[in-house]
C-alpha cells in the first residue's frame, strides 16, 4: 500500500478494520493450496508474498492510526454485522460493518492486491 500516512482518517480505519481479513482469507486459501495439486509451489509462493504485503501494510496502516491518535477496537460479532470502537482524544464512535460490505470490500482489497502482484511479474516478464 503506497504511503499510509496520505490516507483520510475514515480510508485509514477502513483499511485497518479488513485488512486483517483479507490476511485470514489468504492464510486460509494458502493453507488449502499446501494439500493441493502439481503446480502448487507457485500457488503457494504466490500466496505468500501476497500474504506478507498485507501483513506488513497492516503494520503500516496500524502504526499511522496511533501516530494520528486513534485506536479501533473490534466489538461484539453477530451473523449480520460487526461493531467497532473508535477512540481519538476521549472521543468514541461505535460503527457497524455489515457483513456482506466487509466480505464484498475484503474481495476488493485481495483483488487489488492480486492485480499489483500481476503487474510486478509482468514487469519482470516483459
Amino acid at each position: 500500500m503506497d504511503n499510509v500516512a496520505s490516507l483520510p482518517n475514515k480510508e485509514l480505519i477502513r483499511v485497518y478494520i479488513l485488512l486483517p481479513a483479507a490476511i485470514n482469507v489468504v492464510r486460509q486459501s494458502l493453507q488449502q493450496i499446501k494439500s493441493a495439486g502439481p503446480v502448487k509451489t507457485l500457488f503457494i509462493k504466490a500466496s505468500e508474498v501476497m500474504h506478507d504485503r498485507l501483513v506488513l501494510d497492516f503494520a503500516d496502516v496500524s502504526h499511522e492510526l496511533r501516530r494520528r491518535g486513534f485506536s479501533v477496537e473490534s466489538g461484539p460479532k453477530a451473523a449480520t454485522h460487526s461493531v467497532y470502537r473508535i477512540r481519538r482524544n476521549g472521543a468514541e464512535r461505535a460503527i457497524q460493518l455489515p457483513a456482506t460490505t466487509a466480505q464484498s470490500e475484503t474481495a476488493a482489497i485481495i483483488s487489488n492486491y492480486m492485480m499489483q502482484l500481476e503487474q510486478v511479474l509482468e514487469r519482470r516478464h516483459a
